[in-house]
């Protein structure tokens, strides 16, 4: 089965879900990847660059199709292939720039003879004027080289195969199934304490091929949320088997520096097609219900890319300053649309906050913080019919309890007035920002709700989705509250469970809440203003909070 299961994925892959996998099995054969996969004026048709284990310099140009590749292909493509192996490739760990040693046309695809036949001319005529010829690896080599790399990496219980095709064999129109892609996920890391370094090594490159194969079906729909969704739950299980057998970086980082460029690609698309329409409408019948919660999880998740654009520390070429501007535009166009149906939404609002105080306009910043504040205030206070859900149920099975009557009786089942896990974090952002008077005008409310900040155990319970050893800390704000008592606590900041792993990784912290929300407390809130408003860079975060 599993052959049949790659050999389906492969033949329906498209360039765009091939990139990852096949840079993951270079790594496997001993390639050192220098760039890619991206797509950028500049690459000369080099989609990917590496290293091989003799140190030669391999150039990879991908194409990805359902057919043949036909000689019509080849023509159209043919320019891309010449300056695959004539122009000169240039990184940081080159020492000058320089043609590549190796040259290879990937494709998914079978050629057929006269494809075969010119691309034999081109590679000779190009070894005759002192350049690399073109090789090919086409189809069914690269099943080949798909299913040896999972060897035994591959579920096998039933009930972890059952989790994998319900992702595999989603349309990919809806939301990705978050529980079974990390089951699917999880079956493939070690379940002992101390497992041997080279079986975790193996385990985490067959979970991002695992990822990629599962991730299609929402590529091929331009999915971008789920798919950004889906490479950084492959992130979070990465460093989480890192942490827990402490592995040194060799034997991991390369493959969460494909799956966290691979979130970043995801929602570069997403900004790049934002940026190209007036509005986010679909065309479904439910866009009035729809379209207040799709604007929170856009405007939400691109603002929380630009501001790791600042801190992002893998080089890529896009310009913090410009992206900032461009992501501020769509923001502040959808503002007035959004729809906050539940707590779950906390992560997202306030990474929109901090994109609008970062582009100068702190006011409306501090605004949206209160209206945060004044909302839950009387929305849940002790009594209230209309308490907002706590974040432990995410904006996708809030937008399905509006049109599911079983899912909407679920819900009614529980009860939310009286408390909160996020109106205490409105309360710390303001009094860092000195909102006294906003704060005075809302205390008598906030006073009568009880609060909850759940703080995981250690950083393993943070990166994932339960933590049965976590604390949950409870408390009421006394009526009245000295400001500088307030004052104090909100300038309080003990990292606690985030270890230097992910501390020193900020890019991958201010986007990973948005995908699990409840896991958005008040450390990684203080986080976030150390990072963004304290004059934090992406260098040294660690040693910096310690001190």
């Amino acid at each position: 089965m599993k052959e049949r299961l790659i050999a389906n994925w492969l033949t329906k892959a498209s360039e765009r879900s091939l990139e990852i996998p096949f840079a993951q099995l270079l790594m496997l054969k001993g390639h050192t990847v220098l760039s890619g996969p991206a797509h950028h004026p500049f690459e000369h048709g080099k989609d990917l660059l590496t290293l091989d284990h003799d140190r030669r310099l391999c150039a990879f140009q991908l194409k990805g199709g359902t057919s043949k590749f036909t000689l019509r292909d080849f023509e159209k493509h043919e320019a891309e292939l010449h300056a695959l192996a004539t122009t000169a490739a240039s990184h940081p760990n080159l020492p000058t720039s320089r043609v590549p040693d190796r040259v290879c046309l990937v494709t998914n695809q079978e050629l057929t003879p006269p494809a075969r036949s010119r691309i034999a001319g081109l590679s000779q005529g190009l070894r005759e004027l002192g350049y690399p010829g073109l090789e090919v690896l086409e189809r069914d080599q690269l099943l080949g080289w798909f299913v040896s790399a999972h060897g035994s990496f591959f579920p096998e219980e039933a009930r972890d195969v059952a989790s994998f095709l319900r992702v595999f064999l989603e349309s990919g129109v809806g939301p990705l199934p978050h529980r079974q892609y990390i089951e699917a996920i999880a079956s493939l890391m070690p379940s002992q304490s101390r497992a041997r370094k080279s079986e975790c090594a193996r385990a985490v490159s067959a979970a991002t091929l695992l990822a990629a194969y599962m991730l299609k079906p929402w590529q091929e729909k331009d999915n971008h949320v789920a798919v950004a969704e889906g490479w950084l739950l492959l992130c979070s299980q990465i460093l989480r088997l890192a942490l827990l057998q402490d592995l040194r970086g060799v034997y991991w980082e390369s493959s969460y520096s494909l799956a966290i460029e691979a979130a970043r690609d995801a929602l570069e698309a997403l900004l790049h097609e934002a940026a190209a329409r007036e509005d986010l409408l679909g065309c479904g019948f439910g866009e009035p219900v729809l379209y207040g919660t799709r604007a929170l999880l856009v405007a939400g998740y691109l603002s929380a890319f630009a501001l790791s654009s600042g801190v992002n520390t893998t080089g890529r070429p896009e310009d913090p300053e410009e992206l900032t501007q461009a992501v501020a535009a769509i923001v502040r166009r959808e503002i007035p649309y959004l729809k906050v149906l539940g707590e779950s939404a906390a992560p997202y609002y306030f990474a929109i906050a901090y994109l609008l105080a970062k582009t100068g306009d702190s006011g409306a910043a501090a605004r949206m913080v209160r209206d945060w504040a004044q909302v839950l205030s009387k929305a849940n206070a002790p009594g209230s019919p209309t308490a907002i859900p706590d974040p432990y149920h995410g904006p996708q099975q809030l937008l399905m309890a509006l049109v599911s009557d079983d899912a909407r009786q679920d819900l009614n089942q529980e009860r939310w007035d009286g408390s909160s896990y996020t109106l205490h974090l409105a309360v710390s952002w303001l009094t860092r920002r000195l909102w006294r008077q906003s704060l005075e005008t809302l205390w008598p409310d906030i006073t009568r709700i009880s609060h909850h900040d759940f703080v995981p155990a250690d950083a393993s319970g943070f990166l994932s989705a339960e933590d049965p050893f976590g604390v949950l800390d409870t408390w009421v704000y006394p009526m009245p509250t000295k400001w500088s008592v307030l004052r104090q606590e909100a300038d309080r900041f003990d990292p606690g469970f985030l270890p230097t792993l992910l501390l020193d990784r900020p890019d991958f912290m201010l986007l990973y809440p948005l995908v699990r929300p409840h896991r958005f407390n008040s450390r990684i809130l203080r986080f976030w203003d150390v990072l963004l408003i304290d004059g934090g860079s992406s260098v040294g975060v660690a040693s910096r909070l310690a001190g």
